[in-house]
């Protein structure tokens, strides 16, 4: 292998990501040395390389994709972009593995759009807002979710406790208030002692259903204002499109004072980490400190050492 300038071949190593594909990449390397000084029964006939090709060749984006992805810590608005820029190299390759993979790409998206906060990262992001446009319905959930999250942001800054969705989107489908079938009639819990329950589930059901303010009497005139303005700019948002290189959070920060709740919004929404990349340069930053010659820190002191190194600026 020297001889003929080659290093040595890669290894698959289970815990590593894209490790299989960088040991078939390598591999197409050695073809002609196989053929040179391995026997025909141990080596891969002319069919079998040419599968390693074509996998080679389907896996290349997602190596790519995989790269930028631990490069940086992304947005969800970055990550959407990226997704979309992979989907789109998969499906320009007709090739069998390609049209397999490009199916689990959009089964996976499918997934990753029933979140009310991907929706609401994407309608507030210039740059990918019209993928919107072509679905109504995840234009409505993300509406619905960005003016759900602007009631608890007025309400916090009013000092009043905002209420808690138990960890749902509001364009879920709530189960708690439908009645399943199968309920024998012995198990329901008649009127004389159900008034308390059922008044908390209609409550709760009457507080979900949007309506507009002049449609009740408020009893604080200022707070109903807010919350109508804030209302009023994410119903009417209508941005220009943006180039895709465009930092999201320095776009937002140019119209904190044009747009003030939906800047408020974008600081939350977009908070939302896309990776994992600062959890795990964390767990590395945690090897550097906690080393053979400092293995005497407390918990305590180990703690505000890491906060400070992953929070430098």
């Amino acid at each position: 292998m020297a001889a003929q300038g080659l290093n040595r071949p890669i290894i698959d190593v289970v815990t590593r990501w894209n490790s299989t594909f960088q040991m078939l990449k390598s591999l197409l390397k050695f073809r002609e040395f196989c053929a040179e000084h391995i026997e025909d029964k141990f080596n891969l006939n002319i069919a079998e390389w040419r599968d390693v090709d074509e996998l080679v060749a389907t896996l290349d984006p997602i190596y790519e994709a995989t790269l930028k992805l631990q490069s940086s810590q992304l947005f969800l608005g970055d990550f959407y972009i990226l997704w979309m820029q992979l989907k789109l190299k998969v499906q320009a390759n007709n090739s069998d593995n390609n049209q397999l993979l490009f199916k689990c790409l959009e089964k996976r998206e499918e997934r990753l759009l029933n979140s009310p906060s991907v929706l609401a990262c994407v309608y507030l992001d210039p740059r990918i807002r019209r993928l919107l446009i072509k679905n109504p319905i995840k234009m409505m959930c993300a509406k619905s979710h960005l003016r759900q999250l602007i009631r608890q942001i007025l309400m916090l800054k009013k000092g009043f406790p905002s209420q808690e969705n138990n960890g749902k989107g509001e364009c879920d489908t709530s189960e708690d208030i439908c009645l399943s079938p199968s309920i024998e009639t012995s198990d329901v819990i008649w009127p004389e002692t159900q008034s308390q329950s059922s008044t908390s589930l209609l409550g709760n059901l009457l507080n979900s259903i949007e309506v507009s303010p002049s449609d009740e009497e408020s009893d604080d005139h200022a707070e109903d204002s807010d919350l109508q303005k804030a209302i009023n700019e994410v119903e009417c948002y209508a941005p220009k499109q943006l180039d895709l290189d465009v930092p999201i959070m320095e776009y937002w920060k140019k119209k904190q004072y044009t747009h003030p709740y939906l800047w408020s919004l974008a600081k939350v929404v977009h908070s939302t980490p896309a990776t994992q990349v600062s959890v795990e340069r964390s767990f590395s930053a945690l090897k550097l400190v906690l080393s053979d010659l400092r293995c005497n820190l407390s918990p305590g002191i180990l703690e505000k050492i890491l906060f400070l190194k992953t929070n430098k600026m």
